[in-house]
């Protein structure tokens, strides 16, 4: 993350950030999220946020959400610098991840030991 931090310090409005602040909170503050591979995909849709996935290294791992509305995958740094200007918050974002249940997870849980 340092050296990636480093090559992009000096472009305005770009800000890298990893692991130091959890993906829910970022929902609330951006309107597109740019990635490779991460769960945060799963995250950004979910709160209903435009997902932009970089054609790079192991990007496909998203290959489940490629034709999705809410997802592009821009060729080009100009492709990207157009999607960026799409509209970026659904009305019905997808549901990928519930809530914590912890009588859920209790359970599963105890059948795994019986």
């Amino acid at each position: 993350a340092t050296r990636i931090v480093k090559d992009f310090q000096n472009l305005p409005n770009i800000e890298i950030i990893s692991g130091q602040t959890a993906a829910s909170t970022l929902m609330k503050e951006v309107s597109h999220v740019v990635a490779v591979c991460s769960t945060v995909v799963y995250e950004a849709l979910q709160a209903g946020r435009k997902v932009l996935l970089l054609p790079e290294s192991n990007h496909r791992c998203h290959i489940d959400v490629f034709n999705l509305e809410q997802v592009d995958v821009p060729s080009s740094p100009a492709e990207l610098i157009y999607a960026l200007t799409k509209p970026c918050i659904f009305n019905e974002p997808l549901q990928f991840f519930d809530r914590f249940d912890p009588y859920k997870t209790r359970t599963a849980i105890n059948g795994l030991s019986s």
